[in-house]
């Protein structure tokens, strides 16, 4: 009997029709994502006050779930968040398309401090 080795395969994809939802086991993720939009969207006509002046981005809430993921997953700084975001595969959390930049560490503090301020905060993770 002759035995044969596989042949490596060095192809790589540079192009996948597949979202990157579908790659991602949400066991823990997804009914946390589900309770946050149905909240997001019961403060959204806040949202839209709070942000009015700004790119719709940050109307949508994407960066209070930035915000979350920092609570739960225990991350020092907003710059470690962008890291998580971006190396782990948590960009679907937040609403981000494999190929999209994450935001820069700035937003997340400067949103950290406009939910503070506006008491909206108290709202989302209540």
């Amino acid at each position: 009997m002759e035995m044969r080795m596989r042949t490596p395969t060095t192809s790589k994809t540079k192009c996948s029709l597949r979202s990157a939802e579908s790659r991602i086991p949400k066991i823990i993720l997804a009914p946390v994502k589900a309770m946050v939009e149905e909240c997001l969207k019961s403060l959204d006509h806040t949202f839209s006050k709070m942000y009015a002046s700004m790119d719709a981005v940050y109307s949508s809430g994407a960066p209070s779930q930035g915000l979350l993921l920092q609570l739960l997953y225990s991350i020092r700084s907003e710059r470690s968040l962008i890291e998580h975001i971006d190396y782990n595969s948590v960009r679907w959390f937040v609403g981000l398309n494999l190929d999209e930049p994450v935001w820069n560490h700035s937003t997340f503090s400067k949103n950290r401090d406009r939910l503070i301020d506006s008491e909206v905060a108290i709202s989302f993770l209540s």
